[in-house]
Protein backbone atom coordinates (compact mmCIF):
# COMPACT_ATOMS: atom_id res chain seq x y z
CA UNK A 1 0.00 0.00 0.00
CA UNK A 2 1.39 3.12 -0.53
CA UNK A 3 1.79 5.51 1.98
CA UNK A 4 -0.31 8.07 3.40
CA UNK A 5 -0.38 11.40 4.77
CA UNK A 6 2.21 13.36 2.75
CA UNK A 7 2.54 16.66 3.82
CA UNK A 8 3.90 19.82 1.69
CA UNK A 9 7.56 20.29 2.49
CA UNK A 10 8.72 23.43 4.70
CA UNK A 11 10.72 25.96 2.75
CA UNK A 12 13.20 28.63 4.32
CA UNK A 13 15.38 31.40 2.04
CA UNK A 14 18.82 31.35 2.85
CA UNK A 15 19.30 34.17 0.20
CA UNK A 16 18.26 35.17 -3.22
CA UNK A 17 19.64 32.39 -5.16
CA UNK A 18 19.09 29.46 -2.58
CA UNK A 19 16.38 27.81 -0.22
CA UNK A 20 16.84 25.48 2.39
CA UNK A 21 13.67 22.56 2.06
CA UNK A 22 12.46 20.60 5.00
CA UNK A 23 10.12 17.78 5.12
CA UNK A 24 8.25 15.33 7.56
CA UNK A 25 7.94 11.63 7.27
CA UNK A 26 4.44 10.91 6.24
CA UNK A 27 1.62 10.68 8.63
CA UNK A 28 0.78 6.79 7.57
CA UNK A 29 4.17 5.65 5.84
CA UNK A 30 1.72 2.06 5.28
CA UNK A 31 6.00 0.21 5.21
CA UNK A 32 9.52 1.51 5.13
CA UNK A 33 10.25 4.45 3.27
CA UNK A 34 12.87 3.74 0.59
CA UNK A 35 13.24 7.28 -1.34
CA UNK A 36 12.04 10.77 -1.11
CA UNK A 37 11.87 13.34 -4.18
CA UNK A 38 11.81 16.77 -4.19
CA UNK A 39 10.06 18.27 -7.52
CA UNK A 40 10.10 22.06 -8.25
CA UNK A 41 7.80 24.29 -10.97
CA UNK A 42 9.05 28.08 -11.33
CA UNK A 43 5.52 30.16 -11.83
CA UNK A 44 3.53 30.18 -15.13
CA UNK A 45 5.09 26.59 -15.82
CA UNK A 46 3.03 23.26 -15.49
CA UNK A 47 5.13 20.83 -15.36
CA UNK A 48 7.86 19.91 -12.41
CA UNK A 49 11.24 18.85 -12.64
CA UNK A 50 13.41 16.81 -10.43
CA UNK A 51 15.42 18.26 -8.34
CA UNK A 52 16.32 15.88 -5.40
CA UNK A 53 16.02 12.06 -4.50
CA UNK A 54 17.45 10.81 -1.62
CA UNK A 55 17.58 8.12 1.14
CA UNK A 56 15.02 8.07 3.56
CA UNK A 57 16.34 9.28 6.43
CA UNK A 58 17.57 12.75 4.78
CA UNK A 59 14.53 14.85 5.60
CA UNK A 60 16.31 18.33 3.70
CA UNK A 61 18.27 19.67 0.91
CA UNK A 62 19.57 23.23 -0.25
CA UNK A 63 17.84 24.34 -3.86
CA UNK A 64 20.58 26.68 -4.78
CA UNK A 65 19.50 26.57 -8.41
CA UNK A 66 16.99 29.50 -8.26
CA UNK A 67 16.82 32.76 -9.28
CA UNK A 68 16.05 36.11 -7.51
CA UNK A 69 12.91 37.78 -7.67
CA UNK A 70 11.03 34.26 -9.17
CA UNK A 71 8.26 32.55 -7.02
CA UNK A 72 8.61 28.71 -7.56
CA UNK A 73 6.35 25.94 -6.11
CA UNK A 74 7.60 22.64 -4.31
CA UNK A 75 6.17 18.87 -4.67
CA UNK A 76 7.34 15.95 -2.46
CA UNK A 77 6.92 12.69 -3.47
CA UNK A 78 7.59 9.41 -0.75
CA UNK A 79 7.65 6.03 -2.12
CA UNK A 80 7.99 2.54 -0.51
CA UNK A 81 7.60 -0.68 -2.25
CA UNK A 82 3.77 -0.53 -2.39
CA UNK A 83 4.17 2.60 -4.68
CA UNK A 84 4.75 6.57 -4.40
CA UNK A 85 2.32 9.12 -3.11
CA UNK A 86 2.75 12.79 -3.34
CA UNK A 87 1.90 15.79 -1.01
CA UNK A 88 -1.94 17.25 -2.39
CA UNK A 89 -0.53 20.52 -2.13
CA UNK A 90 2.71 22.26 -3.16
CA UNK A 91 4.69 24.63 -0.73
CA UNK A 92 5.19 28.25 -2.71
CA UNK A 93 8.32 30.66 -2.44
CA UNK A 94 9.21 33.93 -3.90
CA UNK A 95 12.86 34.83 -3.70
CA UNK A 96 13.93 38.30 -2.70
CA UNK A 97 15.79 40.32 -5.31
CA UNK A 98 18.37 41.21 -2.69
CA UNK A 99 19.27 39.81 0.46
CA UNK A 100 22.11 41.16 2.77
CA UNK A 101 25.53 40.34 2.30
CA UNK A 102 25.90 37.93 5.46
CA UNK A 103 24.02 36.98 8.29
CA UNK A 104 26.20 37.44 11.58
CA UNK A 105 26.49 34.37 13.49
CA UNK A 106 24.59 33.37 16.85
CA UNK A 107 26.74 33.96 19.35
CA UNK A 108 24.67 32.88 22.52
CA UNK A 109 22.12 29.75 22.57
CA UNK A 110 20.90 28.99 26.28
CA UNK A 111 17.89 26.92 26.80
CA UNK A 112 15.32 26.32 29.53
CA UNK A 113 13.10 23.83 29.75
CA UNK A 114 10.33 25.94 27.94
CA UNK A 115 12.15 28.69 26.12
CA UNK A 116 15.57 29.45 24.29
CA UNK A 117 18.00 32.72 24.66
CA UNK A 118 19.36 33.24 21.33
CA UNK A 119 21.44 36.41 20.85
CA UNK A 120 24.02 37.66 18.35
CA UNK A 121 26.39 41.12 17.72
CA UNK A 122 24.49 43.74 15.56
CA UNK A 123 27.40 44.47 12.46
CA UNK A 124 27.87 48.62 12.54
CA UNK A 125 26.69 50.34 9.76
CA UNK A 126 24.84 48.07 8.64
CA UNK A 127 21.65 48.09 6.07
CA UNK A 128 19.76 45.40 8.47
CA UNK A 129 16.63 46.84 10.09
CA UNK A 130 15.28 43.71 11.42
CA UNK A 131 16.06 39.85 12.54
CA UNK A 132 14.08 36.38 12.43
CA UNK A 133 14.76 33.71 14.19
CA UNK A 134 14.20 30.54 12.35
CA UNK A 135 12.93 27.66 14.87
CA UNK A 136 12.67 24.11 13.40
CA UNK A 137 11.18 21.56 15.69
CA UNK A 138 8.44 19.42 14.69
CA UNK A 139 7.65 22.98 12.71
CA UNK A 140 8.90 25.83 11.26
CA UNK A 141 8.61 28.86 13.42
CA UNK A 142 9.78 32.79 13.20
CA UNK A 143 10.03 35.16 15.45
CA UNK A 144 11.05 38.84 14.93
CA UNK A 145 13.21 41.45 16.72
CA UNK A 146 14.47 44.82 16.02
CA UNK A 147 17.51 43.86 18.61
CA UNK A 148 19.94 41.81 18.70
CA UNK A 149 18.87 39.19 21.21
CA UNK A 150 15.12 37.22 21.54
CA UNK A 151 13.81 35.16 24.90
CA UNK A 152 11.92 32.51 22.83
CA UNK A 153 9.09 30.49 25.04
CA UNK A 154 6.30 28.32 24.93
CA UNK A 155 8.46 25.74 23.68
CA UNK A 156 8.27 21.72 24.56
CA UNK A 157 10.68 20.82 27.56
CA UNK A 158 13.35 18.11 26.65
CA UNK A 159 13.21 19.15 22.77
CA UNK A 160 15.73 19.47 20.02
CA UNK A 161 15.76 22.77 17.95
CA UNK A 162 17.16 23.79 15.13
CA UNK A 163 17.86 27.55 15.54
CA UNK A 164 19.19 29.90 12.34
CA UNK A 165 19.16 33.74 12.73
CA UNK A 166 17.92 35.54 9.61
CA UNK A 167 18.66 39.36 8.88
CA UNK A 168 16.17 41.58 6.37
CA UNK A 169 17.50 44.66 4.60
CA UNK A 170 16.12 48.07 5.23
CA UNK A 171 13.19 49.43 3.74
CA UNK A 172 12.81 46.46 1.56
CA UNK A 173 10.00 44.44 1.86
CA UNK A 174 10.88 40.74 1.32
CA UNK A 175 14.49 41.13 1.26
CA UNK A 176 15.32 38.64 4.50
CA UNK A 177 18.54 36.33 3.75
CA UNK A 178 18.99 33.57 6.63
CA UNK A 179 22.05 31.83 7.55
CA UNK A 180 22.84 29.08 5.72
CA UNK A 181 24.52 27.33 9.12
CA UNK A 182 21.77 25.82 11.80
CA UNK A 183 22.93 25.49 15.55
CA UNK A 184 20.89 22.57 17.41
CA UNK A 185 19.98 22.92 20.70
CA UNK A 186 17.92 20.37 22.85
CA UNK A 187 15.61 22.16 25.60
CA UNK A 188 16.14 20.98 29.55
CA UNK A 189 13.63 18.93 31.23
CA UNK A 190 10.47 19.53 32.71
CA UNK A 191 8.81 17.49 35.24
CA UNK A 192 6.62 15.02 32.81
CA UNK A 193 2.76 15.17 31.89
CA UNK A 194 -0.27 13.28 31.46
CA UNK A 195 0.94 10.08 32.62
CA UNK A 196 -2.05 7.64 31.49
CA UNK A 197 -3.67 4.87 34.24
CA UNK A 198 -1.95 1.59 33.87
CA UNK A 199 -3.38 -1.61 31.78
CA UNK A 200 -4.60 -3.89 34.22
CA UNK A 201 -5.07 -7.95 33.33
CA UNK A 202 -5.97 -10.78 35.80
CA UNK A 203 -4.36 -13.84 35.17
CA UNK A 204 -5.36 -15.56 38.34
CA UNK A 205 -6.62 -15.46 41.78
CA UNK A 206 -3.63 -14.00 42.94
CA UNK A 207 -1.87 -12.36 39.63
CA UNK A 208 -2.55 -9.22 38.10
CA UNK A 209 -0.37 -8.00 35.23
CA UNK A 210 0.25 -4.34 34.97
CA UNK A 211 0.86 -2.70 32.05
CA UNK A 212 1.71 1.37 31.13
CA UNK A 213 2.77 3.78 28.58
CA UNK A 214 5.15 6.64 28.64
CA UNK A 215 3.37 9.68 29.42
CA UNK A 216 2.28 11.79 26.83
CA UNK A 217 4.83 14.34 27.99
CA UNK A 218 8.01 12.73 29.22
CA UNK A 219 9.62 15.96 29.28
CA UNK A 220 13.06 14.59 29.83
CA UNK A 221 14.15 10.78 30.42
CA UNK A 222 12.22 8.74 32.74
CA UNK A 223 14.49 7.72 35.71
CA UNK A 224 11.28 5.37 37.01
CA UNK A 225 8.44 4.25 37.31
CA UNK A 226 6.94 3.42 41.07
CA UNK A 227 3.72 1.01 40.76
CA UNK A 228 1.08 1.97 44.36
CA UNK A 229 -1.76 -0.59 44.58
CA UNK A 230 -5.19 -0.11 47.14
CA UNK A 231 -8.22 -2.13 47.43
CA UNK A 232 -11.01 -0.77 46.03
CA UNK A 233 -13.17 1.48 48.87
CA UNK A 234 -16.62 2.61 48.19
CA UNK A 235 -16.51 6.87 47.76
CA UNK A 236 -16.18 8.89 50.99
CA UNK A 237 -14.83 6.11 52.84
CA UNK A 238 -12.09 6.96 55.23
CA UNK A 239 -9.64 4.33 53.63
CA UNK A 240 -6.21 5.44 52.59
CA UNK A 241 -5.85 7.34 49.21
CA UNK A 242 -2.15 7.34 48.46
CA UNK A 243 -2.18 2.86 48.70
CA UNK A 244 0.74 0.95 49.39
CA UNK A 245 4.28 1.21 47.15
CA UNK A 246 4.30 -2.30 45.47
CA UNK A 247 7.21 -1.76 42.63
CA UNK A 248 9.93 0.72 41.41
CA UNK A 249 11.19 0.06 37.95
CA UNK A 250 13.79 1.45 35.90
CA UNK A 251 12.40 3.76 33.03
CA UNK A 252 12.62 1.50 30.48
CA UNK A 253 10.46 -1.10 31.84
CA UNK A 254 6.61 -0.81 31.09
CA UNK A 255 5.00 -4.09 32.54
CA UNK A 256 4.78 -5.89 35.74
CA UNK A 257 3.27 -8.63 37.22
CA UNK A 258 1.76 -8.36 40.92
CA UNK A 259 1.87 -11.87 42.07
CA UNK A 260 1.46 -13.17 45.57
CA UNK A 261 -0.59 -14.05 48.92
CA UNK A 262 -0.88 -10.23 49.38
CA UNK A 263 -3.69 -10.26 46.20
CA UNK A 264 -6.74 -12.15 47.06
CA UNK A 265 -9.11 -14.03 44.35
CA UNK A 266 -11.76 -12.10 43.23
CA UNK A 267 -11.04 -8.86 45.05
CA UNK A 268 -11.24 -5.58 43.12
CA UNK A 269 -7.57 -3.62 43.57
CA UNK A 270 -6.81 -0.51 42.46
CA UNK A 271 -3.27 0.47 40.41
CA UNK A 272 -1.38 3.74 39.69
CA UNK A 273 1.85 4.76 37.80
CA UNK A 274 4.14 7.14 38.61
CA UNK A 275 6.70 8.41 35.91
CA UNK A 276 10.08 10.50 37.39
CA UNK A 277 12.40 12.28 35.54
CA UNK A 278 15.28 14.01 36.59
CA UNK A 279 13.11 17.32 37.45
CA UNK A 280 9.65 16.07 39.22
CA UNK A 281 7.00 13.35 38.51
CA UNK A 282 3.29 12.69 37.19
CA UNK A 283 1.03 9.98 38.51
CA UNK A 284 -1.36 8.58 36.53
CA UNK A 285 -5.60 8.01 38.32
CA UNK A 286 -6.39 5.14 39.61
CA UNK A 287 -7.43 2.54 37.15
CA UNK A 288 -9.73 -0.87 38.99
CA UNK A 289 -9.40 -4.78 37.76
CA UNK A 290 -10.79 -7.67 39.77
CA UNK A 291 -8.72 -10.91 40.15
CA UNK A 292 -10.16 -14.02 38.86
CA UNK A 293 -11.81 -16.14 40.98
CA UNK A 294 -10.75 -19.33 43.20
CA UNK A 295 -12.64 -22.14 44.93
CA UNK A 296 -14.58 -21.26 48.07
CA UNK A 297 -12.69 -21.61 51.21
CA UNK A 298 -13.84 -21.87 54.82
CA UNK A 299 -17.44 -23.84 54.89
CA UNK A 300 -18.76 -24.44 58.00
CA UNK A 301 -21.09 -27.17 58.87
CA UNK A 302 -24.79 -26.44 58.77
CA UNK A 303 -27.23 -26.10 61.69
CA UNK A 304 -29.97 -28.59 61.38
CA UNK A 305 -32.72 -26.16 63.27
CA UNK A 306 -35.91 -28.26 62.98
CA UNK A 307 -36.34 -32.24 62.66
CA UNK A 308 -39.62 -34.15 61.43
CA UNK A 309 -40.14 -37.60 60.83
CA UNK A 310 -39.86 -37.36 56.85
CA UNK A 311 -38.47 -33.76 56.72
CA UNK A 312 -36.08 -31.97 58.07
CA UNK A 313 -34.83 -28.16 58.01
CA UNK A 314 -31.43 -26.65 57.70
CA UNK A 315 -29.74 -23.37 57.88
CA UNK A 316 -25.77 -22.23 56.93
CA UNK A 317 -23.54 -19.12 56.36
CA UNK A 318 -21.88 -18.12 53.39
CA UNK A 319 -18.42 -19.38 53.22
CA UNK A 320 -15.65 -17.50 55.42
CA UNK A 321 -14.10 -16.86 51.96
CA UNK A 322 -16.26 -17.14 48.84
CA UNK A 323 -13.36 -16.11 46.75
CA UNK A 324 -16.15 -15.47 44.03
CA UNK A 325 -19.78 -15.86 43.41
CA UNK A 326 -20.99 -18.36 44.93
CA UNK A 327 -23.64 -20.12 42.00
CA UNK A 328 -25.02 -22.49 43.91
CA UNK A 329 -25.42 -25.11 47.28
CA UNK A 330 -25.39 -28.37 46.82
CA UNK A 331 -26.92 -29.76 50.34
CA UNK A 332 -25.54 -33.94 50.51
CA UNK A 333 -27.07 -36.08 52.59
CA UNK A 334 -27.49 -39.49 53.63
CA UNK A 335 -27.85 -42.74 55.90
CA UNK A 336 -25.39 -43.36 59.14
CA UNK A 337 -24.40 -46.65 58.79
CA UNK A 338 -23.79 -48.75 61.53
CA UNK A 339 -19.51 -48.33 60.53
CA UNK A 340 -20.29 -44.67 60.65
CA UNK A 341 -19.87 -44.78 56.71
CA UNK A 342 -22.81 -42.37 54.82
CA UNK A 343 -24.92 -44.80 52.28
CA UNK A 344 -27.57 -43.69 49.96
CA UNK A 345 -26.21 -40.27 49.46
CA UNK A 346 -28.49 -37.42 47.80
CA UNK A 347 -28.05 -34.45 46.37
CA UNK A 348 -30.16 -31.41 46.26
CA UNK A 349 -29.37 -28.05 44.85
CA UNK A 350 -30.30 -24.59 45.55
CA UNK A 351 -29.08 -21.17 44.55
CA UNK A 352 -26.37 -19.25 45.61
CA UNK A 353 -28.12 -16.61 47.20
CA UNK A 354 -30.09 -18.92 49.26
CA UNK A 355 -29.09 -19.94 53.18
CA UNK A 356 -31.82 -22.15 53.96
CA UNK A 357 -34.35 -25.16 52.95
CA UNK A 358 -36.22 -27.90 53.82
CA UNK A 359 -34.87 -31.44 52.85
CA UNK A 360 -38.42 -34.30 52.80
CA UNK A 361 -38.49 -37.50 51.83
CA UNK A 362 -35.81 -38.88 54.80
CA UNK A 363 -36.56 -42.04 56.23
CA UNK A 364 -38.01 -41.57 59.65
CA UNK A 365 -36.48 -42.54 63.37
CA UNK A 366 -33.16 -43.01 61.29
CA UNK A 367 -29.27 -41.36 61.84
CA UNK A 368 -29.24 -39.09 58.82
CA UNK A 369 -26.02 -36.62 58.10
CA UNK A 370 -25.79 -33.51 55.91
CA UNK A 371 -23.31 -31.27 54.90
CA UNK A 372 -23.32 -28.15 52.61
CA UNK A 373 -21.26 -27.73 49.41
CA UNK A 374 -20.69 -23.72 47.82
CA UNK A 375 -19.88 -23.88 44.50
CA UNK A 376 -18.30 -21.35 42.03
CA UNK A 377 -16.71 -21.39 38.56
CA UNK A 378 -13.37 -21.65 39.91
CA UNK A 379 -14.39 -25.12 42.60
CA UNK A 380 -15.41 -25.95 45.67
CA UNK A 381 -15.41 -25.72 49.09
CA UNK A 382 -17.25 -28.14 51.65
CA UNK A 383 -18.36 -28.33 55.54
CA UNK A 384 -18.34 -31.19 57.80
CA UNK A 385 -21.28 -33.68 58.69
CA UNK A 386 -23.90 -32.28 60.67
CA UNK A 387 -25.72 -35.16 62.26
CA UNK A 388 -28.97 -35.69 63.38
CA UNK A 389 -31.65 -38.12 63.73
CA UNK A 390 -35.16 -38.13 62.42
CA UNK A 391 -38.19 -38.53 64.41
CA UNK A 392 -40.15 -41.99 65.26
CA UNK A 393 -43.50 -43.11 63.11
CA UNK A 394 -46.20 -45.66 61.98
CA UNK A 395 -44.25 -48.55 61.33
CA UNK A 396 -44.08 -49.48 57.53
CA UNK A 397 -42.99 -52.74 55.47
CA UNK A 398 -45.82 -54.61 57.08
CA UNK A 399 -46.05 -57.94 55.98
CA UNK A 400 -49.17 -60.47 55.81
CA UNK A 401 -48.43 -63.40 58.74
CA UNK A 402 -47.55 -67.03 57.68
CA UNK A 403 -50.17 -69.05 58.44
CA UNK A 404 -49.42 -73.20 59.71
CA UNK A 405 -52.58 -74.83 59.47
CA UNK A 406 -52.86 -77.27 62.42
CA UNK A 407 -54.16 -81.01 61.78
CA UNK A 408 -58.27 -81.71 62.93
CA UNK A 409 -58.57 -78.24 61.28
CA UNK A 410 -59.19 -76.41 65.28
CA UNK A 411 -56.47 -73.88 64.99
CA UNK A 412 -53.66 -72.50 62.86
CA UNK A 413 -49.88 -70.79 64.14
CA UNK A 414 -49.70 -67.44 63.03
CA UNK A 415 -45.97 -66.15 62.82
CA UNK A 416 -45.03 -62.88 60.96
CA UNK A 417 -41.30 -61.08 60.82
CA UNK A 418 -40.75 -57.53 62.30
CA UNK A 419 -41.63 -54.42 59.81
CA UNK A 420 -38.90 -53.93 57.07
CA UNK A 421 -38.97 -50.21 58.48
CA UNK A 422 -40.07 -49.64 62.24
CA UNK A 423 -39.64 -46.20 62.28
CA UNK A 424 -38.99 -46.64 65.90
CA UNK A 425 -39.35 -48.98 68.60
CA UNK A 426 -42.16 -51.63 68.13
CA UNK A 427 -44.54 -51.57 71.08
CA UNK A 428 -46.43 -54.32 70.07
CA UNK A 429 -48.45 -56.46 67.69
CA UNK A 430 -51.90 -57.10 67.59
CA UNK A 431 -54.26 -60.01 65.41
CA UNK A 432 -57.51 -59.10 64.19
CA UNK A 433 -59.60 -61.87 63.14
CA UNK A 434 -62.82 -59.17 62.27
CA UNK A 435 -62.70 -56.40 59.89
CA UNK A 436 -66.23 -55.37 61.72
CA UNK A 437 -64.88 -55.50 65.51
CA UNK A 438 -61.70 -53.25 67.26
CA UNK A 439 -60.96 -56.11 69.68
CA UNK A 440 -57.95 -57.83 68.87
CA UNK A 441 -57.29 -61.60 69.17
CA UNK A 442 -53.78 -61.05 70.18
CA UNK A 443 -51.94 -58.46 71.47
CA UNK A 444 -48.46 -58.42 72.96
CA UNK A 445 -44.91 -58.35 71.54
CA UNK A 446 -44.02 -62.23 70.44
CA UNK A 447 -43.94 -62.96 67.03
CA UNK A 448 -46.06 -65.92 66.78
CA UNK A 449 -49.47 -66.65 67.99
CA UNK A 450 -51.87 -69.91 67.70
CA UNK A 451 -55.08 -69.10 66.85
CA UNK A 452 -57.67 -71.26 68.65
CA UNK A 453 -61.45 -72.62 68.49
CA UNK A 454 -61.34 -72.84 64.80
CA UNK A 455 -63.82 -74.89 62.94
CA UNK A 456 -62.32 -76.90 60.40
CA UNK A 457 -62.72 -76.28 56.69
CA UNK A 458 -63.42 -72.70 57.31
CA UNK A 459 -62.21 -69.73 55.75
CA UNK A 460 -60.82 -67.44 58.02
CA UNK A 461 -59.48 -63.84 57.55
CA UNK A 462 -56.63 -62.45 59.93
CA UNK A 463 -54.77 -59.13 59.60
CA UNK A 464 -51.47 -57.98 61.69
CA UNK A 465 -50.82 -54.62 63.29
CA UNK A 466 -47.58 -53.21 64.86
CA UNK A 467 -47.36 -50.33 66.97
CA UNK A 468 -44.97 -47.45 67.94
CA UNK A 469 -45.98 -44.91 70.31
CA UNK A 470 -46.46 -42.62 67.47
CA UNK A 471 -48.99 -44.37 65.55
CA UNK A 472 -50.02 -48.27 63.82
CA UNK A 473 -49.41 -50.09 61.04
CA UNK A 474 -52.13 -52.30 59.79
CA UNK A 475 -51.01 -55.19 57.12
CA UNK A 476 -53.20 -56.10 54.03
CA UNK A 477 -56.45 -58.42 55.33
CA UNK A 478 -55.27 -61.90 54.46
CA UNK A 479 -57.44 -65.72 54.22
CA UNK A 480 -56.68 -69.08 54.89
CA UNK A 481 -59.12 -72.28 55.30
CA UNK A 482 -58.64 -75.02 57.79
CA UNK A 483 -57.95 -78.36 57.49
CA UNK A 484 -60.88 -80.76 57.26
CA UNK A 485 -62.52 -82.99 59.87
CA UNK A 486 -65.25 -85.85 60.24
CA UNK A 487 -68.94 -84.34 59.63
CA UNK A 488 -70.75 -83.68 62.87
CA UNK A 489 -74.77 -83.66 63.20
CA UNK A 490 -76.03 -86.02 60.68
CA UNK A 491 -79.27 -86.20 61.52
CA UNK A 492 -81.16 -89.90 61.24
CA UNK A 493 -82.77 -90.51 57.91
CA UNK A 494 -86.59 -90.29 57.41
CA UNK A 495 -89.02 -93.37 56.29
CA UNK A 496 -90.88 -91.28 53.87
CA UNK A 497 -92.84 -94.69 52.36
CA UNK A 498 -92.77 -98.16 52.95
CA UNK A 499 -95.32 -101.50 52.28
CA UNK A 500 -95.09 -104.42 53.02
CA UNK A 501 -92.06 -105.30 50.34
CA UNK A 502 -89.78 -102.12 50.41
CA UNK A 503 -89.13 -98.38 52.27
CA UNK A 504 -88.33 -95.67 50.90
CA UNK A 505 -85.56 -93.87 53.09
CA UNK A 506 -84.49 -90.19 52.93
CA UNK A 507 -81.71 -88.22 54.57
CA UNK A 508 -79.98 -84.81 54.31
CA UNK A 509 -76.81 -83.47 54.43
CA UNK A 510 -75.05 -83.19 57.62
CA UNK A 511 -75.45 -79.77 59.64
CA UNK A 512 -71.78 -79.51 59.35
CA UNK A 513 -69.47 -81.05 56.97
CA UNK A 514 -66.10 -79.88 57.67
CA UNK A 515 -65.43 -81.14 54.17
CA UNK A 516 -66.03 -82.00 51.07
CA UNK A 517 -68.58 -84.78 51.44
CA UNK A 518 -67.43 -87.90 49.05
CA UNK A 519 -69.97 -90.64 49.92
CA UNK A 520 -72.85 -91.55 51.74
CA UNK A 521 -73.20 -95.02 52.89
CA UNK A 522 -76.80 -96.20 54.21
CA UNK A 523 -76.57 -99.36 56.65
CA UNK A 524 -79.39 -101.43 58.11
CA UNK A 525 -80.31 -103.89 60.43
CA UNK A 526 -83.03 -105.90 61.20
CA UNK A 527 -83.88 -105.90 64.85
CA UNK A 528 -85.45 -109.26 66.59
CA UNK A 529 -89.42 -110.14 67.30
CA UNK A 530 -89.71 -109.26 71.17
CA UNK A 531 -91.30 -112.51 72.48
CA UNK A 532 -92.02 -111.87 75.83
CA UNK A 533 -89.17 -111.38 78.31
CA UNK A 534 -86.95 -113.23 76.25
CA UNK A 535 -84.81 -110.55 73.64
CA UNK A 536 -82.24 -111.78 71.21
CA UNK A 537 -79.05 -110.14 70.51
CA UNK A 538 -78.69 -107.29 68.39
CA UNK A 539 -77.47 -107.93 64.69
CA UNK A 540 -74.93 -106.24 63.00
CA UNK A 541 -75.32 -103.21 60.50
CA UNK A 542 -74.86 -103.83 56.54
CA UNK A 543 -74.39 -101.11 53.75
CA UNK A 544 -76.96 -101.76 51.25
CA UNK A 545 -76.74 -98.29 49.24
CA UNK A 546 -73.68 -96.08 48.22
CA UNK A 547 -73.06 -93.21 46.39
CA UNK A 548 -70.76 -90.39 45.61
CA UNK A 549 -73.34 -88.52 44.01
CA UNK A 550 -73.10 -86.23 47.17
CA UNK A 551 -73.64 -82.57 44.82
CA UNK A 552 -77.58 -83.05 46.32
CA UNK A 553 -78.63 -81.22 49.64
CA UNK A 554 -81.39 -84.36 49.83
CA UNK A 555 -81.80 -87.73 49.13
CA UNK A 556 -83.59 -91.07 49.09
CA UNK A 557 -83.63 -94.34 48.36
CA UNK A 558 -85.71 -96.87 48.02
CA UNK A 559 -85.01 -100.38 49.98
CA UNK A 560 -86.49 -103.53 47.88
CA UNK A 561 -85.12 -105.81 50.21
CA UNK A 562 -86.89 -106.02 52.74
CA UNK A 563 -89.45 -108.63 54.98
CA UNK A 564 -93.12 -108.03 55.35
CA UNK A 565 -93.81 -107.15 59.42
CA UNK A 566 -90.18 -106.88 60.38
CA UNK A 567 -88.43 -104.25 61.78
Amino acid sequence: MCTVGVTKPQIIVVNNSAVFIRWFKPTYPNGLISTYRLYRSRSGVESFVLVYSGPSYDLSTLDADVQPGTQYRYLLEAENDGGATNSSCCAKVTLPEATPASVPAIQNLTALSTSIYVEWDDPPNSTIDRYRVVLIGESVEHRETSSNSINITGLRPFTWYSVRLAACLQGIPNSCGTSPVSRRIQTLEAPPEDQLPPILTSTGPTTVIVSWQPPVSPNGVILLYRIRRREWVPSGSSASESGVLINVVNGSVHSFTNNGVDLRPFTVYEYSITAVNSEDEATSNWTEVRTLEAAPQGMSQPVVSTVGRYIFFMLWQPPSNPNGLIDKYELEYGVVNADHSIGGLSTLGVSGTTHNTSVSGVEPYTNHAVRIRAVNVAGSAVSAWTNFTTLPASPSGLSVMSVELVPGGRSAILSWSPPTQPNGRILNYAVYTDARSNAPVYLGVNLQFELLDLEPYTKYSVQLQACTFVGCTRSPWQQFTTFQAPPANQQTPSVDYFNSTSVLIAWSRPEKTFGDILTYELLRRTLPIDSGMTKRSVMQYEIIYTTTDTGQTRFTYLDTAVLPFTR
